[in-house]
């Protein structure tokens, strides 16, 4: 039995002795250091006797590697590199309680210690090797290793210190195949600290919230209906790699079961990254994921032909890219603790069935593949991240961006391309015009948010202006127009969370109450809000006229006006920019010198406000008599509207005066004003749904009562 000196801050020395097959000595320990913990003059004192919590030590190790397979080697750190901690019924519970940690409580008469070596990880070879814990990969860490072990009293009496020490070293192992886990002693808890990937194979639904919009000049004839479905769910069939800071742990409970799983840390990020299978339906290694996202969207019967082979690469890769991306972000709102580790993966196993595939299942888990043991007989999945992910009603948005200037899907897709959004997973399908304008010359697949945000603003316009004029078709309206907005942030603080969430307010849909309730902290993480507000029939007339019976189309002023007023209430005047602007926005004098061009000095950003209501303005009032002529057309036409060229000049004419005003438009400088302008601007009757949440939890999920308007 080995035997190490042990050493504190005072100058006294023991002698601790440990079992010889604990790691501890595979790793050659030869003794123990403390300049801080007068942890020797306690150490013959019982555990209820002594207030020692904690002591760090310079550990000596005769071997300081440890094979762990055939190219990877685990080191201990120099320096202040072990440490042994002591947990007693005071604290309750030894993990923080939540995130799916194990539920052990410390009752009277029970403690805990622990031993931890802090560690280094050497990873020697191009693919990822099995190490043991849980992750794979060439970039894989593991910066500590620990043990737990149950102290329980007997007959009201505790050992000592010294005692409870010499037991947890002696338990002390690092996992690394399935006989560590079978012979790992009732009542400990083996912990790891690791960065690495981790895999799951299955299918994976990733839905999709579809915006299906119209260019300015739509081709389609306005007679013609062209139905999109709202929503498209993809189904992707294959393994999703999972990358992050991670706590793996293995708790023995009892003779018969373990709970093994990954706890993504507290204050870190997931990344996924998604591999198709092959001979499956989605495989972003050739071209198949195309045609199966193409399938998922109705009418869109994607042909192999279409597309060359290197441009059928390109657009897989940015679907690719955008999926990934969407679901990283998924991840992270269905596993996003701030204050504790949050189960990433966490199963209980009974280690009495079937040795050999449960041992061949662990094995692969501890090799970062966690695949095998998903339905295995005697063991049950008490957490899954990825299947957590509708939990949170998360969506990813898809803009179909122009498809209504096509006489079908199949049309539209013919000529499109795919681009994502480089902030949130926005997948955007258009033509490549649209396109060009979108992207950076460096990204040509990648949608630039800024860019983004005001082609879908023009957009929206002249798709509810079609909308508008397709009321007076004989079949009634041909099309409805979504106006929405999504924002995420994967870190948001507390001053830009309650501005963001004026919007809410602003669509009535929340109230000065609940934005007050929302409690201080110095940090948001993972914020995704969302609204969307849908116009069609009289909803989109009342956009462009005040009286939708006599057709009296909106004045400038009075947009201007209700444009002023909406962004006063997107602005917080508690801050002081804002403020500024609030004022500047309220004073008809200041906006009236605004007007003749002469803008305040000390709020500079009140020059975009008043661009933005302007430009919006005139779009509103400019387009309004032509939407006018249009309906009054419809009144004449017998037959294909597109052979009726008095029908078709005033839709001609409609669309160029749409060109002409949606080109000078541009991104809004408050991003809930486009959709809350809208909104109020329709007498607030349309159709409107808002939700947020941050920090793992839904925290507003509303809609509004549809207004009925003569």
């Amino acid at each position: 039995m080995p035997t190490i000196p042990v050493t504190d801050s005072l100058g006294l020395k023991i002698d601790l002795k440990f079992d010889e097959k604990s790691d501890a000595a595979r790793l050659g320990l030869a003794g123990l250091a403390s300049k801080t913990s007068e942890f020797v003059s306690a150490a013959g004192k019982a555990l209820d006797a002594t207030p020692f919590q904690a002591a760090l030590f310079g550990g000596t190790y005769k071997a300081p590697q440890l094979a762990l397979g055939k190219a990877v080697a685990l080191g201990v750190k120099g320096g202040a590199n072990t440490s042994i901690r002591v947990f007693r019924s005071s604290e309750k519970n030894l993990f923080e309680t939540g995130g799916a940690a194990p539920e052990i409580s410390i009752n009277p008469g029970q403690a805990w210690v622990s031993f931890e070596i802090d560690t280094t990880l050497a990873v020697t070879v191009a693919t990822g090797t099995p190490a043991g814990f849980g992750v794979s990969g060439t970039h894989m860490q593991a910066h500590s290793v620990t043990v737990y072990t149950l102290i329980q009293s007997e007959s009201g009496r505790f050992p000592t210190l010294q005692t409870a020490v010499e037991k947890a070293l002696s338990e002390f192992r690092i996992p690394s195949n399935s006989s560590d886990i079978h012979n790992q002693p009732v009542n400990t808890v083996y912990e790891w600290d690791v960065s690495g990937t981790f895999a799951l194979e299955g299918t994976y639904a990733y839905p999709l919230a579809v915006n299906a919009l119209s260019l300015a000049n739509a081709r389609l004839p306005l007679g013609r209906e062209l139905v999109v479905a709202p929503d498209v769910e993809l189904s992707l069939a294959g393994s999703l790699a999972v990358t992050g800071e991670f706590r793996g742990r293995c708790y023995r409970a009892n003779a018969g079961t373990v709970q093994l799983g990954l706890y993504k840390k507290k204050e870190t990020d997931l990344a996924a990254s998604f591999t198709a299978k092959a001979g499956l339906d989605a495989v972003i290694g050739t071209t198949d994921l195309l045609a199966a996202f193409f399938r998922a969207i109705p009418g869109a019967n994607f042909d192999i032909a279409q597309l060359d082979a290197g441009e059928r690469r390109a657009v897989a890769d940015s679907l690719g890219s955008a999926v990934d991306q969407g679901l990283s972000i998924a991840l992270n709102l269905s596993c996003s603790a701030a204050l504790t580790d949050e189960a990433a993966v966490l199963y209980e196993i009974d280690l009495t069935r079937d040795a050999a595939q449960t041992g061949a299942a662990i094995e692969a888990a501890l090799a970062g593949n966690w695949t095998p043991l998903r339905g295995l007989p005697g063991v049950r999945e008490l957490r899954n991240v990825l299947t957590r992910t509708k939990e949170t009603g998360w969506k990813a948005s898809l803009n179909l961006l122009g498809v209504y200037d096509y006489a079908s899907i199949q049309d539209f897709v013919k000529q499109s391309t795919i681009l994502h959004g480089l902030e949130n997973g926005t997948i955007t399908i258009t033509d490549q015009a649209t396109a060009q304008r979108l992207t950076a010359a460096s990204a040509p697949f990648a949608a630039q948010d800024d860019k983004l945000r005001k082609v879908l603003e023009e957009s929206f316009l002249a798709t509810v202006a079609y909308s508008a004029a397709g009321r007076g078709a004989p079949a009634g309206p041909a099309l409805s127009a979504a106006q929405s907005l999504l924002v995420y942030k994967a870190r948001q603080s507390y001053t830009a969370l309650k501005k963001d969430l004026l919007v809410g307010e602003a669509l009535g849909l929340l109230s000065a109450a609940d934005l007050a309730a929302i409690g201080l902290q110095k940090q948001f993480k993972y914020f995704r809000l969302t609204a969307s507000a849908v116009f069609d029939g009289d909803d989109a007339l009342r956009l462009f006229f005040s009286d939708i019976a006599a057709r009296t189309p909106r004045t400038e002023e009075d947009l201007k006006k209700l444009g002023r007023k909406v962004m006063i209430a997107l602005l917080d005047p508690a801050i002081a920019t804002d403020d500024a602007r609030r004022k500047v926005l309220a004073s008809d004098a200041l906006w009236a010198q605004m007007e003749q061009q002469k803008f305040p000095a000390n709020s500079p950003a009140s020059y975009s406000d008043w661009y933005d209501i302007v430009t919006w303005a005139h779009a509103i009032a400019a387009v309004a008599p032509k939407l006018s002529d249009v309906l009054a057309a419809w009144q004449t036409v017998t037959g294909d509207p597109a052979k009726d060229t008095h029908f078709m000049a005033a839709r001609d004419a409609l669309a160029s005066a749409l060109a002409e005003v949606t080109k000078n438009t541009r991104a809004a400088f408050e991003h809930g004003w486009p959709v809350a302008a809208m909104y109020a601007l329709g007498g607030r009757s349309a159709p409107v749904t808002f939700d947020a949440q941050w920090d793992g939890v839904k925290r507003f999920d509303k809609q509004s009562v549809r207004v009925l308007k003569a």
